[in-house]
C-alpha cells in the first residue's frame, strides 16, 4: 500500500477504486504492531471489509535481513510481533526479507541466520501464519537448497523476479522446485544501468526486463494460484500507474 503514497485510509479506497481485489500492508509507521492498538485494528479489518479488500499478507519491514549479527535479536522479535500481529489481521503469510542465506554453513554467522528463521517459523506454525522469504539475494536454486536443509519448518517462498532480475539472476531458473511453496508474488519492472547506486532503474510495468508473458508461463507451470500483487519501491506514477499496471496484467 505504501506504492500509492497515501495515508492508509486514503490508500484502501484508491486501492478498490483502480481495481485490486486484495492488498499487502507493511509493518510500519501507523501499522508498526507496537502502535497498532486492538481498536485500531478491529477498525483496519472492518476498513478492509467495506471496500471488499482481502488483506494478501503482511511485509515485515526491516532494514537489515538475518545474515547480519548486529541486533539480530530485536530483528527476530520485532519479526516475531509482525507475525503475531498478521493472525490477528488475517493476514496468511508474512513477507520477510531474510537476506542472503550465508555460504559457510557452520560459521556463526550462518548458525545465528538458521536460528532466526527457524523462531520466527515455529512462531508463525504456532499461530497459523507462514513466513515467506523474499526471493532476491540469491539465485532460486540456492533457494530451494536452503528450504531442503530446512523442510521440517513451514517456511515459505514470496517470489520477486525484478529482484532477481535486479542481482544478475535468471528470474525462472529453479522456479519449479519452489513450486510446493510459493505464496506470493511482487511484480514490479526495472531496467539495470550503470549511472545508478543501486545499479537498475525502476520502469512502470511492460516497460523493464521483466518478461511478464513468460513470468505467466512459468506461473502456470507452478500451479501458482495467488495474487500478483503490484509493487513499486519509487512511486511516481500514483493511482493512473497503478490501474494502468492492472490493465496491463489483465492482458496476460
Amino acid at each position: 500500500m505504501d506504492c500509492l503514497g497515501l495515508p492508509l485510509r486514503d490508500a484502501l479506497p484508491a486501492a478498490a477504486r483502480i481495481g485490486a481485489q486484495g492488498v499487502q500492508l507493511q509493518s510500519e509507521k501507523e501499522l508498526a504492531p507496537e502502535d497498532l492498538s486492538q481498536t485500531g485494528r478491529r477498525h483496519l479489518l472492518h476498513s478492509l471489509q467495506t471496500q471488499r479488500l482481502e488483506l494478501v499478507a503482511i511485509g515485515a519491514t526491516n532494514r537489515r535481513g538475518f545474515d547480519s549479527l548486529d541486533r539480530l535479536e530485536s530483528r527476530v522479535a520485532f519479526v516475531r510481533s509482525v507475525v503475531r500481529q498478521a493472525a490477528e489481521l488475517r493476514a496468511p503469510f508474512v513477507v520477510v526479507p531474510v537476506g542472503g542465506v550465508p555460504a559457510e554453513r557452520e560459521s556463526p554467522q550462518a548458525l545465528a541466520f538458521y536460528d532466526a528463521l527457524k523462531q520466527v517459523a515455529e512462531e508463525g506454525d504456532r499461530i497459523g501464519v507462514r513466513i515467506a522469504m523474499e526471493t532476491g539475494p540469491d539465485p532460486l536454486p540456492k533457494v530451494a537448497q536452503f528450504l531442503k536443509e530446512m523442510e521440517r519448518y513451514p517456511l515459505a517462498v514470496n517470489y520477486d523476479p525484478a529482484n532477481l532480475i535486479a542481482r544478475g539472476y535468471d528470474p525462472f531458473a529453479g522456479l519449479s522446485d519452489l513450486a510446493d511453496r510459493l505464496v506470493g508474488l511482487h511484480v514490479k519492472d526495472l531496467l539495470r544501468t550503470t549511472t545508478t547506486v543501486s545499479g537498475f532503474v525502476e520502469t512502470p510495468l511492460g516497460e523493464g526486463e521483466l518478461n511478464l508473458d513468460r513470468l505467466h508461463r512459468a506461473l502456470a507451470g507452478a500451479d501458482y494460484r495467488g495474487f500478483w500483487t503490484l509493487e513499486r519501491d519509487s512511486p511516481s506514477g500514483g493511482e493512473k500507474e497503478f490501474e494502468r499496471s492492472i490493465k496491463v496484467l489483465e492482458r496476460l
